[in-house]
């Protein structure tokens, strides 16, 4: 449909009504194609996991309810995602192909930059509402421009209704797409104790933990100005103190930061003490297997809290945060 729209459209000398006339083209042809019901596509561009956060869990869920369904997992490169029926690499024709034919899409955050008449698509996001970002924090013409990319969301799920008003204005967004469900990801947090028990046992194993082993589990929040991540704990007095007992857990945000040490280097991990765990696809089986968390200004202490495990707040840099963050709780 690309190629046959730009063979209509490639005499036109202005390259903008070009273009604006080519998606118009390829939008009145797409709609003669009939949507498949029974595809579903879990946008997580999110993750490095292409498949953590509460996309994981929805999925979990639908494939109980729905065995029919047909589902598309989104990657920027070729790798395997559990539950895909199929893997669609962006860019490509396939992609392309299956994103004008699915009738619906769940995302934690990214949108792809089109949508069909007919289909729908649910925005999970990926936290709480607790500091100030986007239209809170900027009404500039630009970040209104920049938040019309969720404008062709259907519905949006929310941790609570307290923070339905928050964003509304966050995204400026109309009321009625909001749906109180609680963050899925975090479901598993009021599972039974067998079911948790599981998942602690299939994790330790993964990472290697004794049974024995107590859990200390870093996870730092993200910082607009730093890809890589300064890690800031004193790793050699830690252990000293507490190695023996203890393994410490790291995780960055959505596992994409890279950990640098105070010179700008990559930090090199000590294996028989620290774990990173970046890219675990779900945050809360690791909040399950933790006895302490150590966070900063992330909605993770929200999550946590369910358990009632010990948090420590590791503000170092809380002056500079605070000059460029306002928090809202």
């Amino acid at each position: 449909m690309k190629r046959f729209a730009k063979l209509l459209t490639f005499w036109i000398p202005v390259r903008a009504w070009r273009h604006w006339l080519r998606d118009h083209i390829e939008s009145a042809l797409t709609s003669l194609i009939p949507l498949k019901e029974n595809w579903v596509i879990f946008y997580d561009t999110f993750s490095k996991s292409g498949n953590g956060d509460s996309i994981r869990p929805l999925a979990i869920e639908l494939r109980k309810r729905k065995p029919n369904m047909r589902f598309f997992f989104v990657a920027k490169e070729q790798k395997n995602i559990e539950m895909a029926d199929e893997v669609l690499i962006i860019g490509s024709k396939r992609y392309e192909y299956v994103l004008r034919r699915a009738k619906y899409l769940f995302s934690p955050m990214d949108l792809p930059s089109t949508k069909r008449k007919g289909q729908i698509w649910v925005m999970t996001w990926h936290g709480n509402a607790i500091k100030s970002i986007y239209l809170l924090k900027d009404k500039s013409p630009e970040m209104y421009k920049q938040m019309s990319r969720f404008k062709p969301v259907d519905y949006w799920m929310i941790p609570s209704q307290k923070t339905k008003d928050i964003f509304k204005e966050m995204f400026n967004l109309p009321d009625n797409i909001f749906v109180d469900t609680g963050i899925p990801r975090n479901d598993i947090l009021f599972a039974d104790n067998k079911t948790k028990e599981n998942i602690r046992k299939k994790v330790r194993q993964k990472y290697g933990l004794k049974k024995s082993d107590k859990i200390i589990f870093y996870c730092p929040t993200w910082r607009n100005d730093r890809y890589k991540m300064p890690f800031m704990i004193d790793i050699k007095l830690l252990k000293k103190i507490i190695g023996s007992k203890y393994k410490l857990l790291i995780r960055s945000h959505v596992g994409k930061h890279d950990w640098v040490d105070n010179d700008g280097n990559t930090f090199k991990f000590d294996d028989d003490f620290m774990i990173d765990v970046g890219e675990h696809a779900m945050i809360s089986d690791l909040y399950l297997i933790a006895d302490i968390l150590i966070c900063d200004y992330s909605s993770a202490i929200l999550d946590f809290a369910i358990l009632k495990k010990p948090i420590i707040l590791f503000d170092y840099d809380y002056k500079d945060y605070i000059k460029k963050n306002r928090f809202l709780l």
